[in-house]
């Protein structure tokens, strides 16, 4: 499961709960955040806490040193929690020419969340790094640019797949040979293309290389979605029935439904 730390909506955007600060300017919003990961970790899940369209992060989605300000906030929120993990910043996407700067940029965020945790005498939790470049599709880079920040260890290397079966041995089968990969983000999509044949292929794919995956999206709303919209349309889905899609919500549920 995947949870977001940042306010995904603009100021002034509409939200029914009125709120589109981040957690460094509205503690409400912070405790909210807490009081949802520690409802779903204690219920058995691992959650994935991530930056998503934070106002701190760059127009290119790199971590900022206002980022890491709130990584230090949550990495200290989350310090007795074995089951969440951090996600740093969605998806990078400036261009390969600057994957040395965006490294620079994610190395220190990791490294603002170990001195926090080293600060309180905490467990370093497992960090994911997306890729650097490619909106999260470049992950080969830190096969010769691993992340040094608190030795290197506990650290996953994020990949968002939205690609068809041909790409797959660049993207994470030949990565995932010498580095930890997690696929945190793929489904059906047309730019570019990645059918439901290519979805069960990447699935069959990672799970022979034990590399674990997150569908997107759990939402009625943000396609591609795993979920039907039975609200109004005005709540957000607040108390509506989980219902799977006839489609790509019903093909997740029924392969989490078979044991890997």
């Amino acid at each position: 499961l995947e949870a977001y730390s940042s306010a995904a909506y603009p100021k002034g955007g509409r939200r029914v709960d009125g709120q589109w600060k981040n957690i460094l300017q509205d503690p409400a919003y912070f405790t909210a955040i807490q009081q949802i990961v520690r409802h779903m970790t204690a219920k058995g899940a691992y959650v994935l806490v991530s930056e998503w369209l934070d106002p701190t992060t760059t127009e290119t989605e790199l971590p900022t040193a206002q980022t890491n300000r709130e990584w230090d906030l949550l990495a200290r929120a989350f310090a007795d929690d074995p089951r969440v993990l951090y996600g740093l910043v969605n998806e990078p996407h400036d261009a390969p020419a600057n994957d040395a700067a965006a490294f620079s940029a994610l190395n220190a965020a990791v490294q603002t969340i170990r001195d926090a945790e080293n600060a309180i005498g905490a467990k370093h939790h497992i960090v994911s790094v997306p890729g650097v470049d490619g909106y999260a599709r470049n992950v080969a880079y830190y096969v010769d640019h691993p992340i040094t920040a608190g030795g290197g260890a506990n650290i996953v290397y994020e990949i968002h797949v939205y690609n068809s079966a041909t790409e797959f041995q660049n993207l994470f089968v030949a990565p995932a040979a010498k580095i930890p990969i997690l696929i945190g983000e793929f489904g059906p999509s047309t730019n570019p293309p990645m059918s439901f044949a290519d979805i069960t292929t990447m699935m069959e794919t990672a799970e022979k290389l034990e590399v674990p995956y997150i569908a997107w999206n759990f939402h009625a709303n943000c396609p591609p979605n795993l979920l039907q919209s039975t609200s109004d349309g005005g709540s957000c889905g607040i108390g509506m029935p989980l219902v799977p899609t006839p489609d790509w919500g019903m093909l997740i549920k029924n392969r989490f439904a078979t044991p890997w």
